[in-house]
């Protein structure tokens, strides 16, 4: 038995041919306009059909035929029973919410059956506005980021259903800071520009929509990290760890998922060789001890080497005096372990079987235990106006930040602060990941 919606309009998000989704149909308030329902049911056998509309007085009604002439088949609190036709029609009238319930119970030789269908419907409009967002826009930069450069211009995006919401009903403004709008404040997606430096907040309107989507972020003085590069060939010069080109790349890389703190790596000096067969494969021990420390940083800022691979699997380490980089790290390896020359911290769902969020249980599977993010979990500037998707689990949003521990290709966010985790100590706690922990001078000591 099921309710599936059967409309002809592609572009209303109530009538997409499926069950809904858990949080319901979103129809705005739209009289006169009849909304097609199909009622199936697959039992076959004989009982007691109902179907109930539970609603907000006045927001909804349900007719038997498509057209609103006549006695509605159901307003808010009534039920009908046996001899349902296979179709019903909604009017959307008013902001509220409802449920139809249809319920079968059997009778006669099927009375232990029974079975029961709830169909949510909402006027409100839904909103996702996640602060934390690996999500990137089409050149690469990440949406929604805490920190803008001053003069440069970042991307803020909004999920709002349904679609037929014009993004002409979406207006954003700047309520604290010194911020603009170059391409235009409506719509889901929209262009802000750092024009003087300080804390900034946003605000959309969306029609009666309380709280109103909100993003606080920060206009900052572009910063620019000097970096030598090393690469690692054979004893004979040969069979370089990384090529010239790859190393360009991944600095490019690193840029584009930096650009949310106003961080640039720079070459300084070009690119440098070690002709070092042994240190072609390093073991971590290796890695962290700095066995490369008397190579020469020339910047007066960070000095990155190349190999070929790190023993242990791991495709990244910094240390007291370079950062370390496979052939194989992922885009956001690098930015990672320059965030650890920042001062962030690696955050874990699970640092060992033994070791778990938020509890002590020593199976890994303990980690969903947590639930869904919320406010409590991460900084208000983070948090926003709570507007992350509905049921989105913290674990998740962990595994977003790009100071998440294991090497995960969403593992990119920078927030504006603290979020709640399992540190590198192994201790469940507020774990610095996010910019108003950085020192965004980075420099590894020099040899």
């Amino acid at each position: 038995m099921k309710l599936t919606c059967q409309s002809g309009n592609p572009s209303d998000s109530a009538l997409m041919g499926v069950r809904p989704p858990p949080e319901g149909w979103v129809l705005p308030p739209q009289p006169g306009k009849l909304n097609a329902i199909k009622l199936d049911t697959f039992l076959g056998m004989p009982g007691r059909h109902v179907l109930t509309l539970d609603c907000t007085q006045g927001a909804f009604r349900v007719f038997a035929s498509g057209s609103t002439n006549g006695t509605p088949l159901l307003v808010a609190g009534q039920s009908a029973t046996n001899g349902l036709p296979p179709d019903i029609w909604v009017e959307s009238l008013a902001h509220g919410t409802a449920t139809l319930r249809y319920t079968y119970t059997g009778e006669g030789a099927a009375s232990n059956f029974t079975h029961h269908t709830a169909f949510p419907l909402s006027t409100t409009p839904k909103v996702t506005l996640p602060l934390i967002t690996p999500e990137r826009t089409p050149s690469g930069n990440l949406y929604n980021p805490y920190g803008i450069a001053l003069g440069g211009s970042a991307w803020y995006k909004m999920g709002l259903l349904p679609p037929t919401i014009p993004d002409s009903d979406i207006v954003w403004n700047a309520t604290q800071g010194n911020v603009s709008f170059p391409h235009g404040n409506t719509g889901r997606i929209v262009a802000v520009q750092g024009d003087g430096l300080g804390a900034f907040t946003l605000e959309a309107t969306i029609g009666g929509l309380t709280p109103k989507p909100t993003v606080f972020g920060e206009v900052l003085t572009p910063v620019n990290v000097a970096v030598t590069v090393w690469i690692v060939r054979d004893n004979n010069g040969s069979n370089a760890s990384v090529t010239p080109t790859q190393v360009i790349n991944k600095i490019n890389e690193a840029n584009l998922i930096q650009d949310q703190v106003a961080m640039v790596l720079n070459l300084s000096g070009g690119i440098h060789y070690t002709n070092r067969t042994d240190w072609l494969i390093m073991d971590t021990s290796d890695a962290a001890n700095d066995v490369m420390k008397d190579l020469p940083n020339y910047g007066n800022g960070l000095k990155v080497c190349f190999i070929s691979e790190i023993s242990s699997g791991v495709a990244g380490v910094n240390s007291t005096n370079c950062i370390i980089i496979t052939l194989d790290a992922k885009p956001n390896t690098l930015p990672h372990e320059v965030g650890h020359t920042c001062g962030l911290w690696d955050i874990y769902i699970a640092h060992t079987n033994n070791f778990s969020l938020p509890d002590e249980s020593p199976s890994t599977e303990s980690i969903e235990k947590i639930g869904p993010t919320k406010a409590e979990y991460m900084h208000p500037k983070d948090w926003g106006s709570g507007y992350y998707p509905v049921g989105f689990l913290h674990t998740n949003l962990v595994m977003q930040l790009l100071m998440y521990g294991y090497a995960e290709d969403d593992a990119l966010d920078i927030p504006c602060s603290d979020v709640y985790g399992v540190d590198k100590l192994t201790e469940k706690g507020m774990v610095p990941v996010g910019f108003k922990r950085m020192k965004r001078n980075p420099q590894h000591l020099m040899p």
